[in-house]
Formats: structure tokens, C-alpha cells, sequence
């Protein structure tokens, strides 16, 4: 430890030994971290350093609050934009577009913080230029699997639950970049190469016309004397002469020969390496013959200049088949030269399955992987079981409470819907049965504790009329989704068809059943014999009985399978307890850590009290992070002697280790839970901060701390760790 002898005073009965700090040791455990220092998302504690500790203690510290301060939010009810990592995330509606649910359809630095927003200097001149991100208001969505192309349901391609997937879909021109000129820039003025950091890129442009072309400048410029050379692509340039206006280079690579030629100033030496070489104009710096000042301008690149057209493929696109070209320019120059803005577009559609649409995990990358847009996940929901299915049952009438002859026989056939709870339909029912027949329709709810079904409702008024709704006045729910019950029927002495509609939420799901010959029994005419029809069931306004995948409405109900159920006459469907929505991202591509519960905002906020104090300072009534050993934290020094440190530490008489330990309520003199984040000497009290740290923040698996109370660790230096050990 640096320095023995100096020491801190402490009253010695409030010394505790080392000896007594182990008892019980076990009880405290690093695997719960970061409580109890976070509590309620909030830093519950403070950081003890010695008020005459040396800065790297105070290194230690920060690194510590660093850590500790990724799991610090506030909430906020307030209406706008959650705080995410890198940019911005927000709810949107399945089926809806990702414009609405943003709240905007144009990004600046405001939005996306490392998006430019600054002045730049061309030719002595200063201007201000921003950078913006578009999106589309119409076709950009958020899709189910129904909700897009035709590809999108394909099961013998793409799986049984292609349909019940969402998508991030998007069509040209839906994504556009801007390289803005706030100020008035005259493109006609370019005389030497105009530099931008153009989408995370430096770009080099040489001219701008008023016909929207661009020309950049791709080769790279050196200054070489002679004997000088330079490796480009695997091919040698060297300077093998100079004189007053001609320069003698020499290529040689491994896909061509030596090459050798003499070039003026101004001219291009088109290489058989695939490289052109330019001695730039004024570019041949010459004293006298074999001088060692001589030198040579030259430019050097696969191509030295590439035009562009506005609408034009992009770089790195020139040779694509257009098919394959993402993204193409978009340029803005007034007929008097002044140049509004650059950018660029997205120039194909990723609408369906088959065009590469973006699932839910995966991220539509910006050209040099400037931005990204993606969705990171669905709003967190339950989803309940239900079912449909068809079954001869007894009806009875609650009122009378005797046998109601239905058909004049004493069984019903009819559809029953099944919830996932026994209160899930009236508060009070887990099954539903509906019957028709030539007379009216029949509603009844099966009572689990009397065990038969009872008459709940019926209409026999308005038969015949396959316009009328009834709305029979039977409602569900589960969780806070709504679930009502309505029929259409055309009832006649020959046969029954039936509609019944499920309003869940904002959602239909219509289950139709038209049959002449066995009663209501089926789906299909013969049960489970013919194939299931289209118009069978339909989501959403969307008919769905042939699809053979589960299908997703936007308000987030699944249908399994329903070509398979409706053949079997039972068809599975889940239904959230609230509406599902999509967490789209928009923002840097390693960005896109969400913060939002759904309702309320959490916004990270860090550290933003004063949790750092001195040893003098330190309230012993809240739980305390004490970095630096008893001999340069008084705080410190109540843990762990002065007289045990050498042991504490591991000292062998030559070096120590770093120690991070936590103590429970029961090993601290304040009944208050305390941990010591020190070492043996500064390095070491640093490699346990870093540690620590990597624990905290997530880089290092916590879960390995867990029932562990201690880590040691060996270090070489203040930031090479050889050793960690986990007591």
C-alpha cells in the first residue's frame, strides 16, 4: 500500500476487525446488483472518497458512478418522444404508419442528436448546414403478415407464422437524406475540392452543375519525394525521378507488370494495375537535379473522379443492375447555381417477404451505416386462449329452469366459444354456445357450477335477414380488451346460415358458417372432409380461412392456423389483454436501447444528484460505495483495520489485489448495507473499479455473481487486469 504510515485518525472504538466483518459474510450478495445503491430506478445511495485520497481513488469513483448511473431514469407522464440510446423509439399501430406513430415524418440534431447541425468554411466564407432525415407518411408501416404483399403469407416458403409476424415495410423513397445549405451556396463557385462529412463520410467534391450532377473526387493525394513509395490496393507506386515538369513513377502489383512512365503535370497515368495516377496541376516541387527537397503531387485511386446524375445511382452502386440499387442521389440546384441540398434515397421497395422485409430484431441500415430504422420489439402484452368449435349440448332456460326443446329434439348443435377464464364472458361464464335454426337465434352461457347451459338470450324476430346485425347484448373481456358478441343470419325451414361476429377490441373476427345440409355442425359442408373456404373466417376484414399460418389482426389477435381449424371444425385464437404495438426505432445502427413501459416515459437521466462525498461528509444512514482502503478512507477504516489490511488485501510482501466486497446490514457498525471498492495500492483500487463496473453495466454476466459477496483481482497495472476471482 503506498505510503504505511500515512494514516487516517479514527476513534478506535469504532474500529471494526476483519475477523468480525466475516461473519455472516455469505448474506451479502454482488448478484443482486446494482441494489440497493438503485432503488426505484433512482441512485439510493452515495460514493465515499477520502478527503485525502490521491486522484486515482477519485478515477475509481467516476468509473463507479459511470456504471451505477445506466440504471438511473426518471418518469414522465408527459406527452412526446421516449428517451432512447442513439436516437428516438416510440409505439406504433400494427397496420399503421411509422410517420404517426413518431410524431414526424422530418428528423433534424433536435430528434437525433448526432445528426449535424454547424457551420462549415469553404473559401474563406462561413455557412450554416444541417442534416435531416425524411421518412414516408403513407407506405412506411409497421405490417402484420396479411397486412402487406402476397408474399408475405406464403407458409410452404416461409413458415407457419409468417402471417402472425410484424414487418417493417417500405417502399422507394420512403427513406431520404439531406446534406442542407441553410446559407446561400453558389455550386458554380467550386474551384478547389469542397470537403463534407456527408452521411458519417468525408466526401471530396470537385463540381456541381445546375443540371444536378455531382462530381467526386475519389483518389487519395500524397506527397512523395523521389525513392518514395506507396501501397494502394496491393500495387507499389514509387517516385523513381523528378525534374522541372515531369514526373517518372513505376507501378508493380501481383495482377500486373512493372509499369513505368514519365508524367507532366496535370496529366493522368492510366496504370495496367487498375489504377490511374495524377501529377496534380503545380503539383512538381523541383530545387535542382538529384536535390533531396524534389518533390511530386500525385493522386491516386481506383478512378480518379466519379460523376454522378441527380435520381442517379449512388456510391457504390455505379455498376448495379438497377434492381439491385438501394439508394440513388438527390440533388437541388437552382437554375443561378445555388445548391439547396445533397442526399440520397431509397430506391427500392421492401414491401412483402419476398422483397426482404424487415422483422421485428432486424435493421434497415442507412447507406455507411449512417442511421437505422427498426422494430425492437412489441409493447409487452398476456395473451389469452380461446376456441372455437361445434358440439351437440342441452339448452336450458334459466328463467323456468327446464329443458328449452330446441330443433323439437333435446340437443343443440352449436358453436361454442370457449375463454381462457371461468369469468371471462358476463363476468360470471367461461362458454358460450350459439344455435340457429329456422325459427331464431340462441345464446346460451354455460354455468361451471350447476354444470348445464342455460338460455341467456334469443331472437326469433328477425330472421330471414342476412343485412340485420343482432347485437346480442353478451359481452366479454380479458384483461382491459373487450369482447362483444353479434350475429347475422338468413334462417329458412331448408338450411341455416349464420355469421358470428367477435368485436375484440377494435378488431372483427367473424366466424361464417353456411351449410344446407347437416344442421350447424361444421365449417365445411361435410365436417372435416372438404376444404375450408377463405370467406370461413375473416380477421380483420381480411378472409382468412384458407391461410394455412397463423395470421396477426392490427389490434394484435392471433388466429392459429385457420385452414387447418376450420377443416377440423375448431379453430384456436389468442387475444391480448390490450392492444399490441410495434417498437420502431429510428437513430444510430448500436443505438436503440428502449426505455418506454408503454404508458410512461422513462427517461434516462444518470447521476443527476450529488452522490459523490467525502469520507467527512458520508451519512451513514443510507447504503455507501467506499472507494479506497482504511488507510485513505476514514469510512473505509470502520470496515476493514489498518492492523488487517495487509490480509484484507492479500499482500505477500512484494504486491496485492483489488477487492470489491459487499456487507450486509448486519456487518456494518450503521445496520446499513455498505461496499468497499479498494486495493492494495492505486493500480489495484482501480482494476477493482473496473471490474465492478464491467459487473454493473452489463459488460460482465452479473448472474455470476450470485451468493457471492466478494471479488478479488490481480492487476499489472491500473487498467491490465491479470486475474479476477469471485470469492
Amino acid at each position: 500500500m503506498q505510503d504505511l504510515k500515512r494514516k487516517i485518525g479514527v476513534a478506535a472504538g469504532s474500529i471494526v476487525m476483519l475477523g468480525a466483518t466475516m461473519a455472516g459474510a455469505m448474506a451479502a450478495n454482488l448478484g443482486g446488483l446494482p441494489a440497493p445503491f438503485i432503488a426505484n430506478e433512482q441512485f439510493a445511495g452515495q460514493i465515499v472518497v477520502g478527503a485525502s485520497a490521491a486522484v486515482p481513488d477519485v478515477i475509481a469513483a467516476a468509473q463507479i458512478a459511470a456504471a451505477f448511473g445506466q440504471h438511473v431514469v426518471t418518469a414522465s407522464s408527459t406527452a412526446g418522444d421516449a428517451v432512447v440510446s442513439g436516437g428516438l423509439q416510440d409505439d406504433v399501430t400494427l397496420g399503421g404508419t411509422v410517420a404517426s406513430g413518431l410524431g414526424l415524418s422530418l428528423f433534424k440534431d433536435n430528434k437525433i442528436p448526432y445528426l449535424l447541425d454547424e457551420q462549415i468554411t469553404y473559401d474563406g466564407d462561413d455557412y450554416d448546414i444541417h442534416e435531416e432525415i425524411i421518412i414516408g407518411t403513407s407506405s412506411l408501416k409497421a405490417i402484420t403478415g396479411v397486412t402487406g404483399g402476397s408474399g408475405m403469407y406464403d407458409v410452404d416458403e416461409y413458415g407457419s407464422t409468417v402471417a402472425s409476424k410484424i414487418y417493417l415495410a417500405m417502399e422507394e423513397g420512403d427513406i431520404r437524406y439531406s446534406y442542407v445549405f441553410d446559407d446561400a451556396f453558389n455550386a458554380s463557385l467550386i474551384d478547389d475540392p469542397l470537403e463534407l462529412e456527408f452521411m458519417g463520410r468525408s466526401i471530396s467534391i470537385s463540381e456541381i452543375t445546375t443540371a444536378d450532377r455531382i462530381t467526386l473526387t475519389s483518389a487519395t493525394e500524397y506527397t512523395m519525394y523521389v525513392g518514395d513509395t506507396v501501397v494502394v490496393d496491393g500495387v507499389t507506386v514509387e517516385i523513381t525521378g523528378i525534374t522541372s515538369d515531369k514526373a517518372r513513377i513505376q507501378v508493380s502489383g501481383a495482377s500486373c507488370a512493372v509499369d513505368s512512365e514519365a508524367i507532366e503535370e496535370g496529366d493522368t497515368f492510366d496504370t495496367d494495375c487498375d489504377l490511374q495516377i495524377k501529377v496534380l496541376e503545380g503539383g512538381i516541387w523541383y530545387a535542382d537535379v538529384g536535390e533531396a527537397e524534389n518533390s511530386v503531387d500525385i493522386e491516386i485511386g481506383e478512378e480518379l473522379s466519379e460523376s454522378y446524375n441527380n435520381n442517379g445511382a449512388f456510391i457504390g452502386y455505379e455498376d448495379a443492375d438497377d434492381s439491385d440499387v438501394a439508394w440513388k442521389w438527390n440533388i437541388s440546384v437552382d437554375a443561378d447555381g445555388t445548391l439547396n441540398y445533397l442526399g440520397a434515397y431509397l430506391s427500392i421497395d421492401y414491401d412483402s417477404v419476398d422483397d426482404g422485409a424487415f422483422e421485428v430484431g432486424d435493421a434497415f441500415n442507412f447507406w455507411n451505416d449512417y442511421a437505422a430504422m427498426k422494430i425492437t420489439g412489441l409493447t409487452d402484452v398476456t395473451m389469452g386462449a380461446f376456441d372455437v368449435k361445434f358440439d351437440e349440448i342441452d339448452v336450458y332456460n334459466d328463467v323456468a329452469d327446464s329443458e328449452k326443446y330446441i330443433d323439437g329434439s333435446d340437443t343443440a348443435v352449436s358453436m361454442v366459444i370457449t375463454g381462457p377464464d371461468d369469468d371471462t364472458f358476463s363476468t360470471e361464464y367461461e362458454r358460450l354456445a350459439i344455435h340457429a335454426n329456422a325459427t331464431g337465434v340462441y345464446v346460451a352461457q354455460y354455468d361451471a357450477d350447476e354444470n348445464k347451459w342455460d338460455l341467456a338470450v334469443s331472437n326469433e324476430t328477425d330472421t330471414g335477414d342476412w343485412n340485420t346485425t343482432w347485437a346480442t347484448g353478451i359481452s366479454g373481456e380479458f384483461g382491459d380488451t373487450t369482447i362483444d358478441i353479434s350475429v347475422k343470419d338468413a334462417l329458412a325451414t331448408f338450411g341455416v346460415n349464420l355469421q358470428v361476429i367477435l368485436t375484440i377490441g377494435t378488431d372483427d373476427l367473424l366466424f361464417d358458417v353456411t351449410d344446407d345440409t347437416d344442421g350447424l355442425s361444421a365449417f365445411a359442408d361435410d365436417s372435416g372432409t372438404e376444404d375450408a373456404e377463405a370467406g370461413d373466417i375473416i380477421l380483420d376484414s381480411i378472409e382468412i380461412g384458407a391461410k394455412e399460418t397463423d395470421v396477426r389482426s392490427t389490434f394484435g389477435i392471433i388466429v392459429k392456423d385457420p385452414d387447418a381449424g376450420a377443416e377440423n371444425d375448431e379453430v384456436a385464437f389468442e387475444v391480448p389483454d390490450e392492444q399490441v404495438y410495434a417498437k420502431v426505432y429510428l437513430g444510430s445502427v448500436s443505438g436503440g436501447t428502449t426505455v418506454s413501459d408503454g404508458s410512461t416515459s422513462m427517461i434516462l437521466s444518470g447521476l443527476n444528484a450529488e452522490v459523490a462525498v467525502l469520507d467527512s461528509e458520508a451519512s451513514t444512514s443510507t447504503p455507501m460505495v467506499v472507494v479506497g482502503g482504511p488507510f485513505a478512507n476514514a469510512i473505509a477504516a470502520q470496515l476493514v483495520s489498518t492492523a488487517d489490511a495487509e490480509t484484507f488485501f492479500g499482500y505477500d510482501g512484494s504486491t496485492g489485489k483489488g477487492v470489491v466486497k459487499l456487507y450486509d446490514v448486519s456487518e456494518t457498525p450503521w445496520s446499513v448495507q455498505a461496499m468497499i471498492v479498494a486495493g492494495w495500492d492505486a493500480k489495484d483500487t482501480r482494476a477493482a473499479a473496473y471490474i465492478l463496473s464491467q459487473y454493473v453495466s452489463g459488460a460482465k454476466t452479473l448472474s455470476n455473481l450470485e451468493g457471492k459477496s466478494m471479488i478479488t483481482v490481480s492487476a499489472s497495472g491500473a487498467t491490465t487486469i491479470t486475474s479476477e476471482e469471485l470469492d
